[in-house]
């Protein structure tokens, strides 16, 4: 990289053509150039970055930007056709200024000029933002070489940096996810894997010092990138975990922005150029602790969420049913839809390689056995302790119980998402069945009970600090459904993958070493200890899972069911903006649920005779969720799920006994013939879309 240590008439030439009359396309090219080519003072070059920047950040802040994508969700959202500042900012992107302030990023200067690269990042931050809501911007940074050059920089400056500008250009990293698409997946993989080594070994501590000893002028980048915040301490205690949290953020939105249909496929790649990725999302569950100057973190929890990206299975498909019933079927399926299944197939077969590549991984049972007892042993009491005690070191402005609320809300998504592993890591047939005895405890503990919303809201009367069920409850209904405009990652709540999970282990043992476990005098080898067999026979009893069968099927899938159809209203009756993928999630977990508790009847003991004249009842639920996903994927445009979900619904309905579902009082012949005109629906739509 070039230094700039010398004086020259150039910056002259430069400043003038930096002024907002200059129209000259060519000489603003050139005075570009000739910011980076050595013979620029360090003077003119921080003052040339600090006009860029302002008047990148003049136009930024016309809206509300600060977070990201603007709040407001005008069509229309644009810089004003008139404003004195946009012709200017065109003249400056045809001219190269991307190109010009990511080679100023790229600098080795004296520190005492790396303002200037400070203010390029934090002017590129600005580009990025307006990038949103201006095609100009838009188009400049998806230019081939601008992109190159943008992952080339940002990769050296998370490797080896000042971490004042590595914490600054974390953010650029969140917005510039956005672009990823235009990568190849092994340069996708190449920036993943730098995020996560940024992640897991970034040394904060020099930039502590810095920030401690400096003085409040020498913090202005700082105070600008963290608007709301006007002490340094209150700089200081963000610093950390936000530019941590950004570029995870960055990971799990690139991989959210692809097309769900094949994403595994997408994964499989990224991980064969890497395969380390995994290794390093474990090490970051393992590390990150919270601690008093870590309270507000969530790193732990988008990092539970991107593994859940490369180990969940074909998306909007029920691992229970498998590949075989999903491609088998009692109707003909619409012709020239062969490339259909056979894309489903490949999804399949990288599924099964990307859980092959993590379990020969030696530490992830531990890892994950690690986390989950870390948060059960953190009590309510610890957690508001740690959240005082970070107010009180650094002044924060956040609302305590905002503060605590954010606490929970992060718990949720690290429970839901190790649930959602290992509930797919069951349906992996090198795992010997031996190994589950370990998650046995865990799954117990992740079925109980979770506060009733009557329960809440006698709660809510009290102080908020001590409205510990309202947290619990929360923390327990968590669920994660990325990206608002392709759910492409959807992991259901601890309440729906709890019982799962719990099920599918004790199903697994039944099929391996028989269902009467209670008659058991010693545990199996190369399970558990010896002393651990009266745990495994309370937990695999009647007494524990009689009661839990029973409230799933009378309570939990119902509850889950109604949360889709209130979603579906919602979407129609108040104009909420919320897609039909939010309903279909709803649904989706409900079914999951329901496959669960009828293929667990099957293969259960003598002890199911009081609870299985319940499974009925799921069995209804589940063609009834398997209609509404395919309701939903029709008005979706996803006319392969809706057929496929419809035909699974008929094939459901010709499983059951009429008279049974007659004692039931539900209607199945009326039920399968609406189904029946979904999935003829759906093939015709299939039809006209290949015909056009």
């Amino acid at each position: 990289m070039p230094s700039l240590n010398h004086k020259d008439d150039d910056e002259f030439f430069i400043w003038d053509t930096l002024k907002p009359d200059n129209q000259d396309t060519f000489k603003l090219k050139q005075a570009f150039a000739k910011l980076t080519d050595g013979n620029v003072s360090e003077y003119y070059l921080s003052k040339s970055m600090k006009a860029i920047r302002g008047l990148c950040e003049k136009l930024s802040n016309i809206f509300d930007l600060s977070d990201g994508w603007p709040k407001n969700s005008q069509a229309s959202l644009a810089i004003p056709k008139d404003h004195p500042d946009r012709k200017v900012l065109e003249r400056w992107l045809a001219g190269g200024l991307i190109t010009a302030l990511l080679q100023v990023i790229d600098l080795d200067i004296p520190a005492a000029a790396k303002s200037a690269r400070a203010d390029a990042i934090l002017a590129w931050y600005a580009l990025l933002q307006l990038s949103m809501i201006h095609n100009p911007t838009l188009r400049a940074h998806k230019a081939p070489q601008t992109l190159m050059l943008i992952k080339d920089v940002v990769i050296r400056v998370l490797r080896a940096s000042p971490p004042i500008l590595q914490v600054l250009i974390t953010r650029c990293v969140q917005l510039w996810a956005e672009f990823w698409s235009g990568y190849s997946l092994d340069e996708i993989s190449e920036l993943i894997s730098c995020c996560l080594t940024y992640a897991q070994s970034s040394n904060f501590q020099p930039l502590i010092d810095i920030l401690r000893s400096s003085k409040r002028a020498q913090l202005e980048c700082f105070q600008a990138e963290f608007r709301n915040s006007g002490h340094p301490r209150d700089i200081l205690a963000r610093c950390s975990n936000k530019s941590r949290d950004e570029v995870l953020s960055a990971v799990a939105g690139c991989l959210s922005s692809g097309s769900m249909f094949n994403m595994q496929q997408k994964c499989l790649e990224i991980i064969k150029a890497r395969p380390r990725i995994l290794h390093q999302l474990l090490s970051i569950i393992d590390s990150v602790t919270r601690e008093k100057s870590d309270a507000g973190y969530s790193a732990d929890a988008l990092a539970c969420q991107i593994l859940v990206f490369f180990l969940n299975g074909p998306s909007m498909w029920i691992l229970e049913l498998g590949e075989t019933d999903y491609l088998s079927s009692d109707y003909d399926f619409p012709p020239g839809k062969t490339k259909d299944n056979d894309e489903i197939l490949l999804e399949w077969a990288a599924v099964k390689s990307i859980h092959k590549y993590f379990i020969h991984l030696q530490d992830w049972k531990y890892i994950l056995l690690k986390k989950w007892n870390e948060l059960q042993s953190e009590t309510h009491e610890d957690i508001v302790k740690k959240v005082k005690d970070y107010l009180r070191l650094f002044n924060g402005d956040t609302p305590e119980s905002m503060l605590i609320d954010a606490v929970y809300q992060c718990r949720g998504m690290c429970r839901c998402s190790i649930l959602r592993i290992l509930v797919n890591l069951t349906y992996e047939c090198e795992l010997p069945t031996s190994l589950w005895f370990s998650f046995l405890t865990l799954a117990y503990e992740a079925a109980q009970k979770v506060p009733s919303e009557a329960t809440v809201r006698r709660s809510k009367s009290l102080p908020s600090l001590a409205q510990i069920d309202v947290l619990i409850r929360r923390e327990r209904m968590v669920t994660i459904e990325r990206h608002p405009l392709c759910l492409s990652l959807v992991v259901a709540s601890q309440y729906t993958l709890g019982p799962l999970l719990l099920l599918r282990i004790v199903h697994c043992i039944y099929k391996t070493y028989g269902t009467d476990i209670t008659s058991w005098k010693t545990l199996p080898d190369n399970t558990l200890p010896h002393d651990h067999l009266q745990r495994v026979q309370q937990i695999a009893s009647g007494e524990v899972l009689g009661p839990l069968m029973r409230n799933i099927i009378l309570h939990r899938i119902p509850y889950v069911k109604k949360e889709g159809t209130r979603r579906f209203e919602q979407i129609f009756s108040s104009n909420s903006g919320l897609p039909e993928e939010f309903a279909r999630s709803s649904y989706w977990f409900a079914a999951e649920l329901a496959m669960a508790v009828k293929v667990f009847e099957q293969d259960a003991g003598s002890d199911k005779e009081e609870w299985a004249h319940l499974v009925p009842k799921a069995e209804k639920e589940l063609v009834a969720c398997f209609g509404n996903i395919s309701l939903m994927s029709s008005k979706l445009g996803e006319y392969y799920l809706s057929w496929r979900y419809a035909n699974l619904a008929v094939t459901a309905c010709n499983k059951i006994d009429p008279a049974e579902a007659e004692w039931e009082g539900w209607n199945l012949s009326a039920l399968k013939e609406k189904n029946i005109a979904r999935r003829s629906d759906a093939a015709t739509k299939l039809n006209a879309a290949d015909n056009q």
